[in-house]
C-alpha cells in the first residue's frame, strides 16, 4: 500500500504523462506553461506554478488533478525544482525530459 507521501511522489514524477502521443503531451502542456507564465520570464513561480497544475487539470494530463485536489502544489514544485532556485523551468517538467 503507498504511503501519501509516495503517492505525492509518483504524482510528481508522472503529472505531464497522458495517453496522448509524447509530442501532442509536450505541446499542450507548453502552451499551458506559456499562459501560466504571467510575468514571461520563461520559469514558473509557484504561483504560477499554481495556474499551470489548474490548466493541466482542467485538460486531464498527468496527475495535475490529483496534484490540485491533494492540494500538494508547494510539495510536487519543491520536487521538481531541480536546480532549487525558487522557480520550474519548462526544462526541470517531466514532459521536457
Amino acid at each position: 500500500m503507498r504511503t501519501a507521501s509516495q503517492a505525492l511522489i509518483f504524482a510528481a514524477i508522472s503529472l505531464f504523462a497522458v495517453p496522448l502521443t509524447a509530442q501532442d503531451n509536450r505541446s499542450l502542456v507548453g502552451k499551458n506553461f506559456e499562459q501560466a507564465d504571467t510575468d514571461n520570464d520563461d520559469k514558473l513561480s509557484p504561483s504560477e506554478f499554481r495556474v499551470l497544475i489548474d490548466e493541466n487539470a482542467k485538460d486531464e494530463i498527468g496527475r495535475a488533478a490529483f496534484i490540485k485536489q491533494r492540494k500538494a502544489y508547494d510539495r510536487v514544485f519543491a520536487r521538481l525544482d531541480a536546480n532549487d532556485d525558487g522557480f520550474i523551468s519548462f526544462s526541470e517538467l517531466p514532459v521536457a525530459r
